[in-house]
């Protein structure tokens, strides 16, 4: 992968198995194809579920084993792929097999748009959302959550991420959520005034435990991710 660095190009580093990654950007950025960038480096010895409201074109691509809407966690690693309806639903399927995976534990989490999610804003005290950010960590839950309103987000997807990656936002309020939890001067300087002072596909990367900013250039081709990733399906037959 090209990358472009602000700092120590040594000190830059991936997220690993108990972090969890907020990617934001406005639609057609390249969100998609940095999360599933970033999950084609991740450990393997857990099952990964992705949720994706949308119906991704990049998602759809791989060949993921299907979990319907009642289904429990699944026990074996690979990567899964839950059946989601966008519109809300008085006793949502996605909420009850959130729960069950902060019971079960040691399972990773893809996010694909989380503004979707039940109980998006976290509010419920002891609410699940809020449950898998706050707690997940000693659960051994990773999460990469992707969205491209930051504003419709819980608060909680920010404030316990480990790694930030920023694309453009053109609304200010999305601007101004995302500088609360990043280093204001840096991000300043590299978005500008209208947050697209960055050229297009390129992103900001802010560690958080290091406190280390970078400036990244874009992630690999979609279709050069997808390939990777059915190839790690392929060689684990999953498939």
């Amino acid at each position: 992968m090209a990358l472009s660095f602000l700092n120590d190009r040594s000190a830059w580093r991936l997220p690993g198995g108990q972090d969890r990654t907020s990617i934001v950007g406005k639609t057609g950025s390249g969100k998609t194809t940095a999360g599933l960038f970033i999950l084609s480096k991740q450990d393997f010895s857990r099952p990964w579920v992705v949720i994706d409201y949308k119906g991704d074109e990049h998602i759809n691509a791989l060949p993921l084993r299907d979990l319907h809407k009642d289904a429990d966690p699944p026990m074996e690693p690979g990567i899964y792929k839950l059946h989601s309806d966008p519109f809300l639903q008085r006793d949502d399927p996605v909420e009850r097999f959130l729960k069950k995976c902060w019971a079960k534990g040691d399972i990773g989490l893809f996010f694909d748009e989380a503004y979707m999610l039940p109980d998006r804003f976290g509010r419920t005290e002891g609410g699940t959302l809020r449950a898998l950010f706050t707690t997940g960590r000693s659960r051994r839950i990773p999460i990469i959550s992707l969205s491209q309103r930051p504003v419709d987000v819980t608060k909680y997807n920010f404030s316990e991420a480990s790694h930030h990656v920023i694309f453009r936002l053109p609304d200010k309020m999305d601007r101004d959520i995302v500088r609360g939890r990043v280093p204001n001067e840096k991000f300043d300087s590299i978005f500008g005034k209208h947050g697209t002072g960055l050229p297009e596909f390129h992103s900001m990367w802010y560690d958080v435990s290091r406190d280390k900013t970078f400036t990244m250039l874009p992630f690999p081709a979609p279709d050069e991710v997808i390939a990777r990733l059915c190839v790690i399906c392929k060689i684990n037959k999953w498939t």
